[in-house]
């Protein structure tokens, strides 16, 4: 089985840049509790054509439908610590938690999950929505 934590060594780093900012941001204007949530996922991908064209063509502008904003598409992931079974690395900014989930459980979203999940090895893939950074504060 592979280790998911070795998987997102490579990911994670990518995704906290941005949500350090995010959360710098945000602090320095006050905002409330409405902050990016992100969608890391690390996939393995049998077939990308099919992957592309069934997948992604309808995936995509649902994503960008629900204010997500892609960060992070590439087949180029190094692995830093471990193997990594997976050729495909994503990362999706979303404005809030509530866009996020409104957007994985969309029945538009919903309806192409079976497409990603046919070409794709489900032991080797995880998704995974992850709040942003929030610094501690000195109390």
């Amino acid at each position: 089985m592979i280790n998911r934590n070795s998987i997102f060594g490579a990911i994670l780093p990518v995704a906290l840049m941005g949500a350090c900012a995010d959360a710098q941001t945000n602090h320095e204007a006050g905002a409330g509790h409405d902050h990016p949530h992100y969608l890391v996922a690390a996939i393995s991908v049998s077939d990308f054509d099919i992957y592309m064209s069934d997948y992604a063509s309808i995936a995509i502008p649902t994503i960008l439908e629900a204010g997500g904003e892609i960060l992070v598409a590439s087949r180029t992931g190094v692995s830093l610590e471990q193997a990594a079974r997976t050729n495909w690395t994503v990362v999706v900014r979303f404005p809030s938690e509530a866009a996020a989930n409104q957007w994985y459980h969309s029945s538009a979203y919903q309806a192409v999950i079976p497409v990603r999940q046919s070409v794709t090895d489900q032991a080797a893939t995880a998704l995974i929505f992850a709040p942003h950074f929030q610094p501690p504060t000195a109390e």
